[in-house]
């Protein structure tokens, strides 16, 4: 089970899987950053746009000592409490639009970006205390991921907030459309984002982590 098989199931696939994202070389990127622009916090802002015609998958990897196929009784060993399979994911160069958007992460930045006509499925991280949100307004939807690697716990998060928050007012995009997904309220532990568009244009995101007592937990946070 590879990401394809991620992509169209995703309930089914973090099942019996344990997945991470990991951060990707530039040229394996299909998005292009603007350039940063300060905020009044002291952090950055950067907008990512879709390149045109450069389009990304991701090459999922198998952790060290883990099974390469997921067996319908290794399946049922992670129901039954027994261990999850180890993914990582990361980007890499496709040939053809799957419909994947990522967001990477940046230090101290909030990284931003508006889903075009074509996605279908989005991703951002890795996240271990960074706040995401995301936004529709005008038709349009918005993610941000943003992080505070200065302060630490609430103090950090407010400033995650604040900066999304003064994003979100140079684009005019109302604060009361954001929907947020925080550490210890979204997930809990190293994880990433992801989120599916369904029927009707609607789009739906979950945090997927793993906690350092090695339990994963897949949560929907927002339906906008």
């Amino acid at each position: 089970m590879g990401f394809a098989s991620f992509m169209n199931d995703p309930k089914s696939y973090l099942g019996h899987h344990r997945a991470e994202i990991r951060n990707a070389p530039p040229s394996a990127l299909a998005s292009q950053a603007g350039g940063a622009v300060a905020l009044l916090n002291g952090k950055h802002s950067v907008l990512y746009t879709q390149a045109p015609a450069v389009f990304i998958s991701m090459i999922h990897t198998v952790g060290s000592g883990q099974a390469i196929h997921s067996s319908n009784m290794v399946a049922l060993g992670a129901k039954l409490g027994m261990g999850r399979i180890q993914r990582s994911f990361q980007p890499i160069p496709s040939g053809a639009d799957i419909g994947l958007r990522y967001l990477p992460f940046q230090e101290n930045h909030c990284t931003y970006m508006r889903l075009d006509g074509a996605a279908t499925f989005f991703i951002t991280g890795p996240l271990s205390g960074c706040t995401i949100a995301a936004a529709r307004h005008a038709g349009a939807v918005t993610l941000f991921h943003s992080n505070d690697n200065v302060g630490t716990g609430v103090v950090a998060r407010l400033t995650q907030r604040a900066s999304i928050v003064e994003v979100c007012n140079t684009l005019a995009i109302p604060v009361g459309n954001l929907r947020y997904c925080e550490y210890q309220t979204a997930y809990d532990g190293l994880g990433f984002v992801f989120g599916r568009r369904r029927n009707a244009g609607v789009w739906k995101f979950y945090a997927h982590a793993t906690n350092l007592t090695n339990q994963t937990n897949t949560r929907k946070w927002a339906e906008i």
